[in-house]
């Protein structure tokens, strides 16, 4: 029997056995032990065990039968835990990451691809003396082609009946081995369900095989009755002349899991209908007849709700990438000898898929950065009245439409005035701009290109991929970053991002004869103004807004940015009297600033487009969106706009 057809369903059941016992494992290592833990342990190390033997994957099948041991030794208190046993197990769980992800990318068995024979020595060292693990049972070989084992001298109808535990962790190729251990032995005849049907949320465990064979029912019970989770095998010789059953009814699962491949398209399919709907919109607009009015209010809440449901599936959840993330952290300490925490909050918060895949690489490099440039060896800390292992928080927290990820460090935090140098003595910035610029402007010169206060090169950073990188990639998904320290402290992190970057809603602008859309999620509000509340002076340009009170000394001032300079390079020339500009108030971090156009057009929704290199690099662009007239919008960076117009 094929068991490829199995291989994304062993992958995805896996990696979640996997990046939860990496979970369990790391509580265990900071002392928290739940009363259920090494149960739960041994549970998910015996079910990657079995999925392993049902795929016949035998290196990942040896790593888990021996850690399955250990945890065994856990539960039934031989074994004591301990820091040194924590990180045997997590060593484990990362040799089992990267089979699970070598069996993903070459689409097979992983077997043979690494060396595992060191680790597996280490985990026999530690199981208690006449505990070595005995051997799995041994698939019976296959027939030769076209001829049945021989047992005995003539074909009989076996009818074997089968009861997998229906609590069982992949229930259904468990009972996909079963079919497959039966054909050894000869011919299927007919199979209840069929092996299409095995998948099925409904497949309580039960199983009913006719088989041709020549073998002895007694030999057939015994091969059965060693697969993985089998409650029972009842083998019988079928009655002569019955007539058999019907091929039974598959009853369709509840959920299904959905290639991510499906979902894109899915995606096109539905921009598809958002641009038609604004295509019919304006042809309507003309002749405009009630009953046409209706049915396209029918469509647009037909799109929506599509829209909103679409949405909903492409949302998963932090945690799926926090797994990746304690790997990555783990081979790190490793190689520099740090003891290093990774503390997570807020890992439930959910992201577009999109959104938290291109999130991997700027948190991998991040870690890297705290890992080399911030968390100091155990005697410094110590040194300096800290605990002698460091820790890196990550933390994870919706806020309205937009998500923002912090990634903090208690390590010696970044030298502002070694900043400001480095950035003078590199032509980054002249003595002018950084008298201008506070403590968190300075900090984002660390992600100009090039730009490192590294006094040598690591195997681990400082090899010119720098915090350029993620602050391109958090600019290219439409959010921001800023970043903040304190000296022997430790250096944080923000960025602030979309829950999606599929779908947006935005307000497009004009400005010259370009045409911008800005996200109208940072936008408070849209006004015109007229020249007497624009200003000009040396550190930029400023918006007068009138205070709530009669008091005209009360007024504030917020920053402004004339989208005309900013395209044109150049400052525009000043409003004539009486004329006014289009202005968009919007907020980041916190802080107020006003947007200045010709010409507000509309709100509506737009599907965002990437941008692609080179033009991603272009920090006022998040993206871009194509209109229904074929003209394309490029969507503003709002969080950058106010240094480059500066």
């Amino acid at each position: 029997m094929d068991m490829q057809k199995y291989l994304e369903l062993f992958l995805t059941e896996a990696s979640e056995h996997v990046a939860d016992a990496g979970r369990a494992i790391g509580r265990l290592k900071e002392g928290i032990v739940a009363p259920d833990a090494f149960h739960a342990l041994f549970r998910h190390f015996h079910s990657i065990k079995g999925m392993a033997a049902s795929m016949n994957f035998s290196d990942i099948g040896s790593i888990s039968h021996l850690v399955e041991d250990l945890c065994d030794g856990l539960r039934k208190g031989i074994l004591k835990p301990g820091k040194d046993l924590a990180d045997l197990l997590l060593e484990a769980v990362d040799a089992l990451a990267a089979q699970v992800e070598t069996a993903r990318a070459r689409k097979g068995d992983p077997s043979g691809s690494t060396d595992l024979s060191g680790l597996l020595q280490r985990i026999r060292g530690q199981l208690p003396q006449g505990a070595a693990p005995a051997p799995g049972p041994a698939a019976p070989q296959p027939a030769a082609a076209g001829q049945a084992p021989l047992g005995s001298d003539s074909e009989r109808i076996l009818r074997c009946e089968v009861a997998i535990d229906p609590k069982a962790d992949f229930t259904g190729p468990r009972a996909a081995l079963v079919l497959r251990r039966l054909e050894s032995f000869g011919r299927i005849v007919r199979s209840e369900p069929p092996a299409t049907a095995l998948l099925s949320a409904s497949f309580e465990g039960h199983l009913t095989v006719e088989l041709a064979t020549r073998q002895d029912a007694a030999r057939v019970r015994h091969e059965i009755q060693s697969v993985l989770d089998v409650l029972s095998c009842d083998v019988a010789e079928a009655p002569a002349g019955g007539e058999p059953a019907g091929p039974a009814a598959s009853a369709m699962p509840s959920t299904v899991r959905i290639p991510t491949a499906a979902l894109d398209s899915f995606l096109e399919a539905m921009a598809g209908l958002i641009g038609q709907r604004g295509a019919l919109t304006q042809s309507l607009r003309a002749i405009d007849p009630a009953a046409t009015r209706e049915a396209l209010r029918g469509l647009s809440g037909s799109i929506d709700r599509l829209r909103d449901q679409v949405l909903e599936i492409r949302l998963l959840p932090f945690e799926l990438i926090v797994p990746h993330l304690e790997q990555s952290l783990r081979a790190l300490c490793r190689h520099t000898g740090k003891d290093v925490a990774l503390r997570m909050e807020g890992a439930e918060v959910s992201l577009d898929r999109s959104v938290l895949e291109e999130l991997i690489d700027p948190l991998t490099h991040l870690l890297r950065n705290a890992m080399d440039h911030g968390i100091e060896p155990a005697d410094r800390r110590l040194a300096a009245g800290k605990p002698g292992s460091g820790t890196i928080t990550l933390r994870v927290a919706r806020e309205a439409a937009q998500v923002r990820v912090v990634l903090q460090d208690d390590g010696r935090g970044m030298d502002v005035a070694t900043i400001r140098k480095t950035a003078l003595a590199g032509r980054y910035a002249s003595k002018e701009e950084l008298a201008r610029m506070d403590d968190a402007a300075v900090l984002l010169l660390t992600t100009i290109p090039g730009f490192s206060t590294a006094g040598r090169v690591t195997e681990i950073s400082g090899r010119g991929v720098g915090m350029d990188v993620v602050r391109t990639r958090v600019e290219a998904l439409g959010g921001h970053m800023a970043i903040s320290s304190t000296r022997g402290e430790g250096a944080r992190i923000d960025m602030v991002l979309p829950l999606s970057v599929a779908v947006i809603d935005a307000f497009l602008v004009e400005c010259g004869a370009g045409l911008f859309a800005v996200p109208s999620g940072c936008v408070q509000r849209v006004e015109l103004a007229g020249a007497e509340r624009m200003s000009s002076t040396e550190s930029g340009r400023y918006l007068r807004c009138a205070a709530s009170g009669p008091n005209p000394a009360q007024d504030r001032f917020v920053p402004l940015v004339d989208l005309g300079d900013l395209l044109g390079g150049a400052q525009a020339a000043p409003l004539q009297p009486g004329a006014q500009r289009h202005v968009l108030h919007y907020t980041v971090d916190g802080s107020a600033a006003a947007l200045a156009v010709d010409r507000v057009v509309q709100r509506r929704e737009l599907l965002v487009k990437p941008l692609g290199m080179p033009l991603e690099r272009l920090r006022r662009y998040s993206g871009s969106a194509l209109l229904e007239d074929g003209r394309v919008a490029l969507i503003l960076e709002v969080s950058g706009l106010r240094g480059m117009a500066a």
